[in-house]
């Protein structure tokens, strides 16, 4: 960033300060937002030169205007050749909840945990947890307090693959329980493999997604909300088959190709 003369790209993943305002507390929650701040501030000085590229456009919104070249992107690391058609239903018997994510605090997985619970109480549901961190033992904790550990099963990381897919396209209901969000990769996996998607409306994620037409939003720290919306999903296969319909369409202009050549266009324009 020093070097005037050689290529600056200022990358932006995600509102670092509702980050820190999640994760942590005290000195250290004072110290994080004060030295985001100087890092934006110390980059904006480089205006003129630096490249600004943020995922998503909540990040864009707020640091575009003090730079000349910018431009927001989505992460999109699926190619086109493993995409899966629309769905037009769930598939029939226990409905299949999935959440994929690092298990940290800001990801909000005990409300998820709760909302299983209260889906159970209406209906059969079971939720896959894909991901490791330093909440899975609150989370494992709290599963057995509520007597569902035969419902949640914890699978751990999962390498971006195979594996990885054919769980997106086994499960019914992407599940987002977040707190703070940039533009998680899962949003365009979900696109890809067209699963409808019941997610918290913050972060980059409030202004990628459209209520009632690829996703259902509900307020965070809400259990009862996430479990109204599934519950709702499950039920209501019209609404069901439009999400997923316009997941897919979505994917065409979110693939890995599509915005691998967004991104070089943008690198070659600026240097043009």
């Amino acid at each position: 960033m020093i070097g005037k003369q050689k290529p600056v790209v200022l990358f932006v993943r995600q509102n670092l300060e509702a980050l820190i305002e999640v994760r942590y507390t005290g000195i250290k929650k004072w110290a994080g937002k004060r030295f985001t701040k100087f890092v934006y501030a110390f980059a904006a000085v480089f205006r003129r030169h630096a490249m600004l590229v943020t995922v998503g456009e909540e990040m864009f919104q707020v640091l575009a205007p003090d730079f000349n070249s910018s431009r927001y992107i989505s992460d999109a690391i699926v190619p086109k050749a493993f995409a899966l058609p629309a769905r037009k239903k769930r598939t029939p018997g226990v409905l299949k909840l999935l959440f994929v994510g690092r298990l940290e605090p800001e990801k909000g997985l005990p409300d998820l945990i709760h909302a299983l619970k209260l889906i159970n109480e209406k209906d059969q549901a079971q939720l896959t947890i894909i991901g490791e961190g330093i909440s899975k033992i609150e989370a494992e904790t709290l599963v057995r307090e509520l007597e569902i550990g035969h419902k949640v099963d914890f699978k751990g990381y999962v390498a971006f693959g195979e594996q990885l897919f054919d769980a997106y396209a086994s499960h019914d209901i992407l599940m987002i329980s977040s707190y703070s969000e940039g533009l998680p990769k899962i949003i365009n996996e979900s696109r890809a493999f067209a699963i409808p998607i019941v997610s918290t409306k913050v972060g980059g994620i409030a202004n990628e997604l459209k209520d009632g037409e690829t996703c259902l939003f509900v307020n965070p720290g809400m259990p009862d909300q996430l479990a109204e919306a599934a519950l709702r999903l499950s039920a209501d296969m019209d609404l069901y088959a439009l999400i997923s319909k316009n997941l897919s369409l979505e994917f065409q202009k979110n693939s890995l190709e599509f915005w691998s050549e967004e991104f070089f266009q943008f690198v070659k324009n600026h240097f043009n």
